[in-house]
C-alpha cells in the first residue's frame, strides 16, 4: 500500500493475509488468482444469467471493488 506525505510516497507493508470467503470471493489484489480462478467466474456468469446480478455489480465483484 502506497500512502504519500509531505514529503513523497511512504510504502506501506501489508502483512495481512489475502481474505477469500464465500461472501468475499475476489479480493483487491489484482495480482492474486482469484481474479482469474474458471470455476469463481462461472459462478458469477451464472448469477448475471439468473438475473441476481448485473453485468456492472459481477465485473466490480471479479475486480475485488464489491
Amino acid at each position: 500500500m502506497t500512502l504519500f506525505n509531505d514529503h513523497g510516497p511512504v510504502e506501506i507493508p501489508m502483512e495481512d493475509d489475502l481474505v477469500h470467503t464465500s461472501e468475499h470471493p475476489f479480493c483487491p489484489d489484482g495480482t492474486c488468482g482469484c481474479h482469474e480462478d474458471e470455476t469463481l467466474i462461472a459462478e458469477v456468469a451464472a448469477q448475471v444469467a439468473a438475473g441476481a446480478l448485473s453485468p456492472e455489480e459481477a465485473t466490480d465483484l471479479v475486480s475485488g471493488k464489491r
